[in-house]
């Protein structure tokens, strides 16, 4: 046997490789999702940013010539009560 060399110390040492590649992989996976997670969220926001662009541009040609159909009038109020965190059916223009 060589000296500094236990009986099974090959063993110890994949011990100890396992109590460190566990861990690393787990927070490897855990950032790829939180990671993931945040990209989706900002998709999400973008696109309600630009939906919401576009319902004020239509609701703004609306206004100058002097009418809102009833299905641009509910979508706008839905709009505005989830910016404003009210409920929609009690919200009125």
């Amino acid at each position: 046997m060589a000296r500094g060399v236990k009986k099974g110390g090959k063993m110890e040492i994949l011990h100890i490789i396992l109590n460190w590649f566990i861990p690393c992989i787990c927070t490897a996976l855990v950032a790829l999702v939180t990671k993931q997670l945040k990209c989706i969220k900002n998709i999400k926001d973008s696109q309600v940013v630009l939906l919401r662009s576009q319902i004020v541009g239509k609701a703004e040609q609306y206004m100058q010539q002097g009418y809102l159909p009833d299905y641009a009038r509910s979508c706008i109020e839905r709009v505005v009560c989830r910016i404003y965190c009210i409920r929609w059916k009690s919200w009125r223009f």
